[in-house]
């Protein structure tokens, strides 16, 4: 066994501890409160240390239920717990990280120029961030690498992608209000009247704005109706009542709404900073299948198209349809027509014979509805829409209902009709005519997109009354003259009758009377 030599420490005899002036060397392991020491040194029990321990390997340790120290813990290279949890003001850590205070519970991270706190996993050291910059009192959080939001001392400055609240998505590009594009997308303003049975060619029918393309695909009904889903009254409905089984080769049907130039200019279009457009709409029909949703820009010969399925019969379905902005093109900025917001619901070979252009192009007819179905295959086909919205952005946002005295009056930039409530109501007054004729204006309560075009119901609906001699005759013809974007003269000649026409008005003869003035894209 190993000797330690007695001359060389001193309190040889004594009871107390032994001390050695030149230290101990000791080759082999020394057990304390242990004959069995299994390293260089086994201590079973207490140690107290009041020094400093000094370890240039691994200090490893068991059972340690609790660490107590009166100062301050360095740990140079900083400290990695490779398993369990750590509690700061707890004993009971219910993350890996759980800080706690019967008070007010702080963590703080400090930097020069900027703090961050950063969320990675094994295949990316940045997936998340959150940083303050304080040379410019703002915090930005990352996500994915790139920056989501901002937020400064004047409050949220700007967000990158969507922005959902209660599963809506709301706006973070373009406007917050006036944000549709499309006049009347909820169906509720019908001038016209609420239905037009036989139709076999193209026109507006029903629902204000809304425009039919039809040539030589079946007899149709289009009307406005009270079929609608949840936080909507009405819808447009096209409603066939003559087959065609299958399309000419030039025949379509599509249903569209035009959009002036003048309300295009925050698409940005032919710019590099063209906006993204997003096209939302509930549609139902009686026959599932593929559809096609296009934008055409009727001023540089332009389109793009989408597809979007229906897949229960008779059942509302909510659809989205982002389209990317088109650098190629500016809109004109006018009130002539600049784009056309097509549903397509049946065409021939002229328009599906090709490859579907779903990026913005030149416009090849061929390539414009591939796949689309037909909707006029079968009597008693039906096809329902409603809540139609255009905006700019990637994302769709709630529907924005407008009151209908605004939509009315937008509406009526393109079409609006003077009807008779009672019979003997005035429609126009004014003018100076001779006993056969007068000539008085009417004066329309919004200035349309131009000058318009004016129709009107039977003459037999209409008599002219002479003011100064208050008596009434019979209308023979009517014509319109000196029009303007706000006012048309009319020109109502009459037959038989007493009075003189000097000053006269047109009155109705009965509740069938109407004047109407067109300025349609």
């Amino acid at each position: 066994m190993s000797r330690i030599r007695a001359d060389r420490y001193t309190n040889r005899l004594g009871t107390g501890a032994p001390t050695f002036s030149n230290g101990v060397n000791i080759i082999g392991n020394v057990g304390v409160g242990t004959t069995v020491p299994t390293s260089s040194l086994t201590v079973k029990g207490d140690m107290n240390v009041t020094g400093t321990v000094s370890v240039g390997g691994t200090l490893s340790y068991e059972d340690v239920t609790s660490i107590d120290s009166v100062g301050v813990i360095t740990a140079r290279s900083g400290i990695h717990v490779t398993s369990g949890k750590v509690g700061i003001g707890t004993n009971d850590p219910l993350r890996q990280l759980d800080i706690f205070s019967t008070g007010h519970a702080t963590a703080a991270i400090k930097g020069d120029t900027q703090s961050s706190l950063f969320f990675v996993d094994s295949g990316d050291s940045n997936i998340g961030q959150i940083s303050y910059i304080h040379a410019d009192n703002y915090m930005y959080f990352r996500v994915n690498d790139a920056e989501r939001l901002r937020i400064t001392s004047a409050g949220i400055t700007s967000i990158t992608g969507s922005l959902a609240v209660n599963g809506n998505n709301y706006p973070t590009a373009g406007q917050l209000s006036n944000r549709n594009l499309i006049i009347n997308g909820s169906m509720q303003v019908a001038q016209r009247g609420t239905s037009t049975t036989s139709v076999t060619s193209s026109g507006y029918h029903a629902a204000d704005r809304f425009h039919a393309d039809l040539n030589a695909v079946g007899t149709w009904t289009f009307s406005q109706s009270t079929t609608s889903p949840d936080e909507f009254a009405n819808s447009f409905k096209l409603f066939c009542t003559t087959a065609k089984a299958s399309p000419d080769a030039g025949t379509v049907l599509i249903f569209n709404q035009r959009v002036e130039g003048f309300n295009l200019q925050s698409l940005k279009k032919g710019t590099s900073a063209a906006e993204s457009v997003t096209l939302s709409f509930w549609v139902r029909s009686s026959k599932t299948g593929t559809y096609i949703a296009e934008l055409r820009d009727n001023d540089n010969s332009r389109a793009i198209s989408k597809t979007y399925s229906i897949s229960s019969v008779n059942t509302w379905e909510h659809k989205t349809l982002t389209f990317p902005g088109d650098t190629t093109g500016a809109f004109d900025n006018d009130n002539a027509l600049s784009l056309y917001i097509n549903w397509w619901l049946a065409a021939g070979s002229n328009f599906t014979s090709g490859t579907l252009s779903t990026s913005w192009a030149s416009i090849t007819n061929a390539n414009r509805a591939v796949g689309v179905v037909n909707l006029a295959d079968n009597e008693d086909n039906d096809w329902y829409i409603t809540g139609v919205q255009l905006e700019v952005g990637e994302k769709a946002t709630p529907f924005e209902h407008r009151s209908f005295g605004d939509e009315l009056a937008r509406c009526q930039r393109y079409y609006q009709r003077i009807t008779a409530q009672t019979a003997n109501a005035r429609m126009a007054i004014g003018g100076n005519g001779s006993v056969s004729q007068c000539f008085p204006t009417a004066y329309l309560p919004t200035t349309m997109r131009a000058q318009p075009s004016v129709s009107h119901s039977a003459v037999s609906d209409f008599t002219n009354e002479g003011i100064a001699g208050g008596g009434t005759q019979t209308v023979s013809s009517i014509s319109f003259n000196a029009a303007s974007s706000h006012a048309v003269t009319i020109q109502s000649v009459a037959s038989g009758g007493s009075g003189s026409a000097t000053g006269a008005q047109v009155l109705s003869n009965n509740t069938n009377a109407h004047l109407a003035f067109h300025a349609e894209l």
